[in-house]
């Protein structure tokens, strides 16, 4: 069952999931030179239930926090998709021990954190694990355990649809580059697809694709 719990300054709150989803992603042009490469993201965005933290020190002064997770750094090999399956990723687990560790899913030193968790501030994930689990209908589970760099604890369980968002900077060369790429990894047309564009006076018009697991409409 989705909870979302953090232990802030010492105290543990329970705040209620207001809204979240999750996809992945992937951009072709979003500065210079960039390509689809050998990784794709997993976002997961999260909005938690505010809730008013007291200070110990004077009970009379308190504040307002609205705590929201976000994982738009979290990366994954597209080797973990087997078979061009979507349901390959059931049973990851990503550990993150903190900078300079190594990732076990690249064998590489994590560039930077996979996540933050924001409450006052945006606060960078610290020690922390990750683990995948995707069911029968395509739901994506992801549980987050650890703390951030500030110490902050938290512990969030969250299920949706894993959706896909590819967008191209560059036109339709890049719109026909992230397709050939997907491809090449998870099935196409196991998704149903949206596509929209954007025009842009100063370049190439911006094309956003976005799809959803057959079995998850």
């Amino acid at each position: 069952m989705a909870h979302f719990k953090i232990i802030y300054e010492g105290t543990q709150y329970t705040p209620a999931i207001i809204s979240g989803r999750m996809n992945l992603f992937e951009r072709d042009g979003s500065w210079k030179g960039q390509k689809p490469g050998e990784m794709i993201g997993l976002y997961l965005s999260l909005q938690g239930e505010p809730f008013t933290y007291d200070i110990p020190e004077d009970p009379d002064e308190h504040f307002d926090l609205q705590p929201n997770v976000d994982t738009q750094w979290l990366q994954l090999p597209l080797s973990a998709f087997r078979d061009r399956n979507l349901r390959s990723l059931d049973g990851i687990s990503i550990v993150y021990d903190g900078p300079g560790s190594i990732n076990s899913l690249t064998g590489e030193e994590w560039a930077e954190p996979p996540g933050l968790l924001g409450t006052y501030g945006d606060d960078a994930f610290g020690p922390s694990r990750i683990d995948i689990s995707i069911d029968e209908n395509a739901l994506c589970r992801l549980r987050l355990q650890g703390e951030t760099e500030g110490g902050t604890v938290f512990d969030v369980d969250y299920t949706a649809p894993l959706g896909v968002s590819l967008t191209s900077y560059t036109g339709q060369d890049g719109d026909d580059r992230l397709r050939r790429w997907f491809d090449t990894s998870l099935k196409w047309d196991d998704f149903s697809w949206e596509r929209s564009v954007f025009e842009n006076s100063d370049g190439p018009d911006q094309h956003s694709l976005q799809g959803t697991f057959a079995a998850a409409r």
